[in-house]
């Protein structure tokens, strides 16, 4: 594991409210485990999508996601806190046990126009603090965020979060040392309780917002000049396709630069794909496209059937991408409707596409 991957690994413990809860991560890798080896099977067989942070594609495939995936800290820590050195100060909050999932809603899918409203993140990042790192404005949980991460192998390199809205440092326990962020004071923390060089900043802007900034494998001077850096000018959450067609009354759930999730109403806002209506982009996995029996919108497609009774309809894409379409079991939908939206279906410019 690496040291990016345990402080990924270790944000997501930490941050329970901005953050998928165990479970609901679970849930997400799995189900998107399941569809890139469904998709191996598939083309291995001549018929014919891996853990990945926070299920988005644009940034890197990292191991050791999960609580209890290899070292670092336990889901769950609280207690005391270990003593801190003198002059300094340490905190740890204790985080209640995920509560268990029940199944999602049923839901009659009746296709119309697309009725989508995308949020924005109320700060836009600055140019030349995180070298090669461009950012990517996602939504996870019902929430905003700028992630900048890199792409390949993540091992010494940097990666940087800015959460809107945090509140608290659940379950971590450092040393903090005060800062002066955008005039008013700020926490820089260093844990303490787990094996890697992150730092968390917080802070609370004038107006009363929660700000958390999670950085791993780049200096405190520079995580810091990142927050003075933050303008106040809205920065749009980027869509990676368009529709013509949608179920009517599902609700955006989660966006990245690879995928966008639907839950049904009623359905707690989370970032797993457990229960939701899926479209993802794929890099690879099209190379057997031309034996698929389907046609939608003029390009080969199949569909492969879900272990928990769900479908996905693969497409294939002019580039060697694949458009995958999870429809979950919950949902009661017609094959025909299914193909009906994904011909309505349209791959955005800035979409990029996720690696298995």
């Amino acid at each position: 594991m690496t040291e990016v991957d345990m402080l990924v690994r270790d944000t997501l413990t930490d941050r329970a409210d901005a953050a998928p809860n165990g479970a609901g991560l679970l849930a997400r890798v799995h189900t998107r485990s399941r569809l890139f080896r469904r998709r191996r099977r598939v083309g291995a067989a001549g018929a014919g999508v891996a853990a990945v942070l926070l299920g988005v594609a644009g940034v890197p495939v990292v191991s050791g996601l999960l609580p209890g995936d290899g070292g670092g800290v336990p889901e769950s820590v609280g207690g005391p806190a270990a003593s801190p050195p003198s002059g300094s100060k340490s905190f740890g909050t204790d985080r209640a046990s995920d509560a268990p999932t029940s199944p999602p809603p049923a839901f009659t899918v009746v296709l119309g126009p697309p009725r989508i409203t995308l949020p924005t993140v109320p700060f836009t990042p600055p140019t030349g603090v995180v070298d090669g790192l461009a950012p990517a404005v996602a939504m996870f949980d019902g929430r905003p965020m700028i992630m900048h991460s890199p792409e390949g192998g993540s091992d010494g390199k940097p990666m940087l979060m800015l959460y809107v809205g945090a509140t608290s440092e659940a379950g971590l326990e450092g040393t903090t040392v005060p800062v002066k962020i955008r005039g008013v004071d700020g926490t820089l923390l260093k844990p303490t309780s787990r094996p890697h060089p992150g730092v968390q900043l917080t802070w609370t802007e004038p107006d009363g917002t929660a700000m958390l900034i999670t950085a791993g494998n780049i200096t405190d001077d520079q995580v810091v000049a990142y927050a003075n850096g933050l303008r106040k000018a809205d920065l749009p959450v980027l869509a990676p396709f368009s529709f013509t067609l949608l179920p009517q009354g599902m609700e955006l759930d989660n966006v990245g630069p690879s995928d966008m999730v639907f839950k049904v109403p009623g359905q707690p806002s989370s970032a797993d794909f457990g229960g939701k209506l899926g479209f993802l982009l794929n890099a690879d996995g099209g190379q057997d496209a031309a034996s698929w029996p389907l046609l939608v919108g003029g390009r080969r497609a199949q569909f492969s059937a879900q272990d928990d009774g769900g479908r996905v309809l693969l497409v294939s894409q002019p580039n060697g991408y694949v458009l995958q379409i999870q429809v979950p079991a919950n949902l009661t939908i017609s094959d025909d409707d299914i193909k009906r939206m994904a011909e309505g279906v349209t791959v955005n410019s800035g979409a990029k596409g996720g690696r298995g």
